[in-house]
């Protein structure tokens, strides 16, 4: 064989080579936030029960996940839109990424401070944090309507 034939023919099997060499996959960034409506609430109002809220991802699925829900006042709810069947999950909540209602009562007194709603995402498998939001709620009204004011 002539040495530019035998030079071409490395070169060949180098890009050959190295084109079938992946680099190592770097582990994807994570971050969760959370969607809530209506942005202005009270539990006077017959459309809801609540404020409704959905964790928001990136860097993994929402059935991936388990969803740990906590508020400093009020409560959690599930609601059944076929039946209005309602179950209530006191002021921590556990979900899969399905929609959750955050209400409250009794109207709290007009010292009350603001409410935060935490959301924390954990792996299903390992129990890892994979991220969390966190949602500050202002009273509005005399206390008797909640307005979403932060999310972080």
């Amino acid at each position: 064989m002539q040495k530019p034939a035998l030079i071409v023919l490395i070169l060949a099997l180098v890009v050959i080579v190295c084109g079938c060499m992946q680099a190592p996959a770097t582990p994807q960034a994570t971050s969760v936030s959370i969607d809530a409506s209506p942005q202005f609430y009270s539990p006077m109002m017959s459309s809801t029960p609540g404020i409704g809220l959905v964790p928001n991802v990136s860097g993994f699925s929402i059935p991936d996940a388990r969803y740990e829900w906590n508020a400093s006042y009020g409560r959690f709810l599930g609601w059944n839109t076929t039946d209005f069947h309602i179950t209530e999950s006191g002021p921590a909540a556990m979900s899969n990424g399905e929609k959750i209602y955050w209400s409250f009562y009794p109207f709290p007194e007009s010292s009350q401070p603001p409410v935060i709603i935490t959301l924390t995402a954990k792996d299903k498998k390992t129990g890892q944090a994979l991220g969390s939001s966190r949602m500050t709620l202002a009273w509005e009204q005399n206390n008797t309507f909640v307005r979403v004011q932060k999310i972080e």
